[in-house]
């Protein structure tokens, strides 16, 4: 993305489903890592490193 460029929400949030890493998603949308992390926090949605995070938890199952 060329600078001065804005990135979309929804360039953000389609990075975020696609990639597995927040690294991967940035490079993709030509931004820094931390930039990527800063934009999925500023429009709340749930980065690649979040969803590794959450899907570490150990979900529960009744027995049958």
């Amino acid at each position: 993305m060329p600078a001065g460029q804005s990135i979309t929400k929804n360039s953000i949030t389609r990075a975020a489903r696609i990639y597995n890493t927040n690294t991967a998603a940035a490079k993709a949308l030509g931004i820094s890592t931390s930039g990527f992390r800063k934009a999925c926090l500023k429009h709340s949605i749930d980065s690649p490193s979040n969803r590794m995070n959450h899907g570490q938890e150990k979900i529960l199952t009744p027995a049958h």
